[in-house]
């Protein structure tokens, strides 16, 4: 750390280099890349000034280069984002898309106000070629910018947020070549969050988001949306182009909450409609609509938690022509930490799946009813002396499909096992643990069954006063198809690291995976990666 009276700079530098091959399957990453990042702050007078940055040959192969400098200076009540940021506003709105901008969120006393712009995706034209190219990807897209604004006042247990969020794609950003099988878009989102402690037990929350999607803004602006209400519709038309490629949805979140010591009980409601979307996501599930009850049960001084769910979920919304899904959503869990040594958690849930259709039938070869139940029980027992500590966990998940429908019954039933097994102990003086494990996983079709099962050792430990980590683990597996061997698996991971000082630090590390085909059905498979890295502490 470098610090005079007022000023203090602290964080961490660092550049590492990867070198990677493979043999047996053609190559889907460079040979060589290298990664410089960095996470310095800066305080001055009681402003803090985080930044952070990444760096990467990367730049010269995705047409999306993953360089990134940002920094989120804060002072009180007030923090700005600078460079490329992830802000998070609403989850129906600005809800952690990469943004190249500038905003900041203010909270001074009850107040809750928030801005965002910047540009949300840079323009790359078409690239027929980079299909072939192994390790490089990229999707056409517009120069797209982004405003969010929040202003709210409250509380952290009670608030009201307004939220409004517009972007668009520049039209001529992009060759003449690009937009013929693109259009620029462009979309708005109004929405309200609140969250209301009514009383000492009970809570209200609700997020409501409606938004406007123009799929090609080009077109000629028409005076309303189809099936839009005229007071949605003039508001809309007035932020932006609205025409026949523009579709209105909804997205509608809330809960009301009882809680007590002992008790607490949750309905919540979620319904996204069909095609919902806002440019500020990366990406959500629409089309669905979810309806839950949860209550919560805690005894015996907390030391066991009985929790459940059961829902209703059903899709295809508005277009009672095609075949809609009704699932029935259950579940129950148990933990129990009846001594400081001894932890178990049990869940137990129930999945129902119709199809149906209220215009006409289904043939009953496409017709779907089937139940997925799942079990998992876990078991951990941890001791501790004075120079030594053990863990024994045990994992166990079993997980099974019956369909309903006889016609296809025999191609979709499955049952699935996976158990981890286990021991670790460590030698506190030393800083040196071992741990040795069992893994199985098994997978069963009528026609196939597939075991994957094997041993895991892990060592690590510190020396030279623990300037020097070391870690080594070995995985031994063999996969076994219908009773015989398929396949042997290795895969071997050695990591170290040395502090030279408090502000010098190296690492090291090599991965080899080496799958071995025995019934010659395929090919065997060797793949190596070696990585070197350094560390500057300040």
């Amino acid at each position: 750390m470098l610090t005079n009276d007022e000023l203090k700079i602290s964080g961490r530098l660092g550049a590492s280099m990867v070198f990677y091959d493979v043999e047996g399957r053609e190559t889907t990453r460079s040979p060589f890349t290298w990664m410089l990042v960095g996470n310095p702050v800066i305080s001055y007078r009681g402003i803090t000034l985080p930044f952070s940055m990444t760096i990467s040959e990367q730049n010269s192969s995705f047409r999306q280069p993953f360089n990134k400098i940002g920094a989120s200076p804060y002072y009180k009540w007030a923090k700005f984002h600078l460079g490329y940021r992830n802000p998070v506003f609403s989850k129906y709105t600005l809800g952690g898309h990469t943004i190249l901008g500038a905003g900041g969120e203010f909270n001074p006393g009850n107040f809750r106000v928030g801005i965002m712009y910047g540009r949300l995706l840079k323009p790359l034209d078409s690239n027929p070629l980079q299909l072939f190219q192994p390790g490089t990807y990229a999707t056409t897209s517009y120069k797209r910018n982004g405003l969010a604004l929040k202003l709210g006042y409250g509380t952290s247990t009670n608030y009201v947020d307004f939220l409004f969020f517009n972007g668009w794609d520049m039209p001529n950003s992009i060759t003449q070549e690009s937009q013929l099988t693109l259009k620029p878009a462009e979309n708005a989102v109004i929405s309200i969050i609140s969250e209301q402690k009514i009383k000492e037990h009970i809570t209200f929350g609700l997020e409501y988001a409606a938004s406007t999607y123009t799929d090609n803004s080009l077109l000629d602006d028409l005076p309303g949306l189809p099936d839009s209400p005229d007071t949605e519709v003039a508001f809309f038309s007035g932020i932006m182009k609205t025409n026949i490629s523009s579709r209105r949805s909804n997205a509608l979140d809330t809960y009301f909450g009882y809680s007590q010591d002992w008790f607490g009980l949750k309905l919540r409601l979620k319904q996204i409609d069909p095609g919902y979307r806002s440019m500020g996501t990366w990406y959500m599930q629409n089309d669905y609509r979810n309806l839950t009850i949860e209550p919560r049960l805690q005894f015996h001084e907390n030391k066991y938690v009985l929790s459940s769910s059961l829902g209703l979920q059903r899709d295809n919304l508005k277009n009672p022509e095609s075949p809609r899904m009704n699932r029935t959503i259950g579940s129950i869990s148990l933990s129990a930490n009846p001594v400081q040594w001894y932890k178990a958690d049990l869940l137990y849930s129930n999945y129902d799946l119709n199809q149906i259709n209220e215009s006409y039938g289904i043939d009953s070869l496409l017709s779907l009813s089937q139940t997925t139940q799942s079990l998992g029980v876990n078991q951990n027992i941890s001791l501790a002396g004075e120079n030594f500590t053990q863990n024994l966990f045990v994992s166990l998940n079993r997980q099974l499909l019956r369909d309903k429908n006889p016609t296809i019954a025999e191609f979709t039933n499955y049952t699935s096992n996976i158990l981890l097994a286990s021991y670790m102990v460590n030698y506190l003086p030393r800083q040196m643990s071992l741990t040795l494990s069992y893994n199985h996983t098994s997978f069963n079709l009528s026609t196939l069954e597939t075991r994957v099962s094997g041993p895991v050792v892990a060592y690590s430990a510190s020396f030279l006063k623990n300037a020097l980590n070391l870690s080594v683990s070995n995985a031994f597996y063999t996969t076994i198809l219908n009773g015989e061997d398929s396949s042997k698996i290795n895969i071997f991971r050695i990591n170290s690291s040395y502090r030279f000082n408090k502000k010098h630090l190296a690492k090291a590390g090599f991965f080899l995976n080496n799958n071995t085909n025995i019934q010659n059905t395929g090919t065997s498979i060797v793949e190596k990666k070696a990585e070197l890295g350094y560390s500057y502490i300040f």
